[in-house]
């Protein structure tokens, strides 16, 4: 099984060539349990993100925080 971080790194990578800068922290979660990981794991793999500033919470969206402003119009959900 791949570690929390690695399996994190996957989705923001995808999130980043399919062009989704946010997404909600439920679509991230979805996605996370569709790699095998359990609620306690993925819960510590969202805040390992958020803590180590690789997504940002703007409410019950998170973002990529790369630097770059988003608007409201660019809002998407990835749930691959």
């Amino acid at each position: 099984m791949q570690s929390k971080e690695s399996i994190i790194q996957n989705i923001v990578t995808a999130m980043k060539i399919s062009g989704v800068r946010e997404l909600t922290e439920g679509g991230l979660y979805w996605a996370l349990f569709n790699q095998g990981m359990d609620t306690d794991t993925a819960t510590g793999a969202v805040k390992h993100a958020i803590d180590r500033k690789v997504l940002r919470r703007d409410g019950h969206v998170l973002i990529l925080n790369d630097g770059k402003e988003n608007t409201l119009g660019t809002r998407a959900v990835c749930n691959s």
